[in-house]
């Protein structure tokens, strides 16, 4: 029999995400939201309380998880470092948010919005900035709203060092994400690739 496995407190919103199961254990996954369209990420019942790789943290979520190849884990959403000078974490993608498409700090409470009509976002862990480390990030959005050169339906680019996509995205708490914020900003990224900050924009193009 297996132990109780804990979960955080109830008093955010924490629900079964059906239909996906961790791939180190099999435990089905819950999504635990802080409420209203703040921080939110997947977490595994039995890796939040055994955690199953040395060094990870307990009370891990997959937003901390290193796991190589699942789609809701850190390595494969982590974006940047958080721009704040007091934290030590990372901006990593919300795997899982039906509204706006987002990224999360995995330390504290920082968020960051991307821009309105954004369809898809990814980052590809083999394509980072040369210039800071970053991950580069790729943005599929409606072309109605197309904040992006020439009504670009997608985009790629270092959020930190892309002056266009930099520009686009926003805290939740009002205050702009990226100028003044520190130069080009930590950029903790690992990984290798062709290594570019400058973004690229593909599309339709606009009258």
């Amino acid at each position: 029999q297996l132990d109780p496995c804990p979960l955080p407190p109830a008093h955010p919103h924490l629900v079964q995400f059906k239909g996906h199961e961790c791939p180190l254990d099999g435990f089905q996954m819950v999504v635990y939201q802080q409420g209203g369209e703040n921080k939110c990420y997947t977490i595994c019942p039995y890796c939040y309380n055994n955690p199953p790789f040395e060094n990870a943290p307990k009370n891990m979520g997959c937003n901390q998880c290193p796991h190589p190849t699942c789609k809701f884990s850190q390595n494969n959403n982590q974006v940047c470092a958080c721009q704040d000078p007091t934290c030590d974490g990372y901006l990593v993608l919300d795997p899982v948010g039906a509204k706006a498409k987002k990224m999360d700090c995995n330390k504290c409470n920082r968020s960051v919005k991307l821009p309105e009509g954004t369809k898809k976002v990814s980052v590809d862990r083999d394509d980072i900035c040369d210039g800071c480390g970053s991950n580069i990030l790729y943005v599929k959005i409606d072309k109605d709203k197309s904040p992006f050169p020439d009504k670009a339906e997608e985009y790629s680019g270092c959020v930190l060092c892309d002056e266009t996509l930099n520009g686009m995205v926003e805290e939740f708490y009002g205050s702009r994400f990226g100028k003044g914020k520190g130069g080009r900003g930590k950029g903790k990224g690992k990984g290798r690739g062709r290594g570019r900050g400058r973004g690229r924009g593909r599309g339709r193009r606009g009258p």
